[in-house]
């Protein structure tokens, strides 16, 4: 059997053991997911998805295809850095992974700069033209609208109802309501306001505390998103935006509303309305078809 061999090239928070082992847990074009515990996985994924926590991103070669190599429910072992899957002809270098982490604090995004306010609204109108946060932000504009008041006063109580009404909301393995949550909690994150960390204890916690609502894969990238690790081109948004690089964030958010069908739009939704939040932004109700004024 020849064997196909790829290098890892980053390694997300949380993917640090060179030795493990575990079950294939879900298997797509270009990703798979490794059950490693009973409720953690082990993400792998291609080369043009960009790198991610809790996960490898591999070198693939152009139209690799996990799904055509490997098979839910194999074991999955690696020692001593080298991974294997049970019936597949591939062996994964994890060694040659560099340490990747998303840094949403040093994008301290402050609002009050004009430079920032900006980049912020060069990324609402990309959002905006793309129209993929529409439909989500129109169905759940009410507990969208109470989170928002929720993170600002600090009201736990409505911000309790109105996650375990986000989460879970929406269609497929990552619903939107969860992809609106991941940005919100980025944007809490890489906010520079100080009022932003105790929005952030509060939302995390509240997330936290109904995760178990929601499907697997989706709980763990939530669960990423409370310690303030999300992926490659969530990341960068926020720091573009941060820099106040308005060209940039033009090009950041193009690039982040493209993931998946509506994953992206989702959760740059939920990174933007957060960080207008915490810069003071008098924009609310904030939904993409509504101008932002400054």
């Amino acid at each position: 059997m020849i064997q196909t061999r790829l290098e890892a090239l980053t390694a997300g928070a949380g993917a640090d053991a060179l030795s493990f082992s575990g079950t294939v847990h879900s298997v797509f074009a270009r990703a798979c997911n490794i059950a490693v515990a009973p409720d953690r996985l082990l993400g792998l994924v291609a080369r043009e998805i960009g790198a991610v926590p809790r996960g490898f991103t591999l070198a693939t070669p152009a139209g690799f295809d996990f799904a055509a190599t490997i098979g839910a429910g194999r074991r999955a072992t690696a020692r001593n850095g080298v991974l294997r899957i049970d019936g597949a002809a591939l062996a994964v270098d994890l060694r040659t992974a560099r340490p990747w982490r998303s840094n949403l604090p040093d994008a301290a995004i402050a609002l009050g700069d004009a430079g920032t306010a900006r980049a912020w609204r060069a990324a609402w109108a990309a959002l905006d033209r793309h129209g993929g946060a529409t439909p989500f932000a129109s169905a759940a504009a009410a507990p969208v609208q109470t989170l928002a008041a929720a993170s600002r006063s600090g009201e736990r109580a409505a911000l309790a109802d109105a996650v375990a009404r986000l989460i879970g909301l929406g269609d497929g393995l990552t619903p939107a309501g969860d992809d609106f949550l991941i940005g919100f909690l980025a944007g809490l994150w890489s906010a520079a306001p100080v009022r932003a960390r105790d929005a952030r204890a509060a939302v995390g916690e509240t997330v936290a505390a109904n995760a178990a609502r929601t499907g697997t894969i989706s709980r763990h990238y939530l669960e990423a998103a409370i310690d303030g690790e999300v992926s490659a081109p969530l990341a960068r948004l926020a720091a573009v935006i941060g820099g106040g690089d308005a060209a940039g964030a033009e090009e950041a958010a193009a690039a982040a509303l493209s993931v998946g069908a509506s994953s992206g739009a989702a959760a740059s939704y939920g990174l933007l309305l957060a960080a207008a939040l915490m810069g003071q932004f008098p924009v609310l109700p904030l939904l993409p078809g509504h101008a932002a004024r400054r």
